[in-house]
């Protein structure tokens, strides 16, 4: 099934936000991501999408060190609930439109670019989505 990541909501629409921030830093060692080299947490640490359809803001907190940045957005939403995903161009953050018609479990991936180390760090967020009954 694909997905139209063109569709927008009504400008009728008065769309909640949610807000998500993601830190990422170098450790080295013992880290849950790059071979154990980078950490990274999410604050809400689930990103949980409760009631109607809202714009979902994935960005680096000001923790994160300026040559980490957003390069990518994957998800496994086969229900097509997420909409006109968005990189802005700076790199530091994700959004896209969560239309939340499906309870479900749905993966997200947002990969990060390391300018300095040359890598690229997965960071994958549980969400959840929980539609109005």
């Amino acid at each position: 099934m694909s997905s139209d990541l063109t569709k927008t909501p009504s400008q009728n629409d008065i769309v909640p936000l949610f807000k998500s921030e993601l830190t990422v830093v170098e450790v080295g060692v013992n880290g849950n991501a790059n071979q154990g080299r980078a950490f990274f947490c999410f604050e809400p640490n689930i990103i949980e999408i409760k009631g109607p359809p809202q714009k979902v803001s994935i960005g680096l907190s000001k923790h994160t060190p300026s040559h980490f940045k957003i390069c990518d957005f994957f998800s496994t939403d086969s229900f097509d609930q997420i909409v006109n995903v968005h990189i802005a161009k700076d790199g530091r953050s994700v959004t896209f439109h969560h239309e939340n018609k499906h309870k479900c479990i749905t993966n997200l991936l947002i990969e990060v670019y390391d300018s300095k180390e040359k890598a690229t760090i997965y960071c994958d967020p549980q969400a959840i989505n929980r539609p109005p009954n």
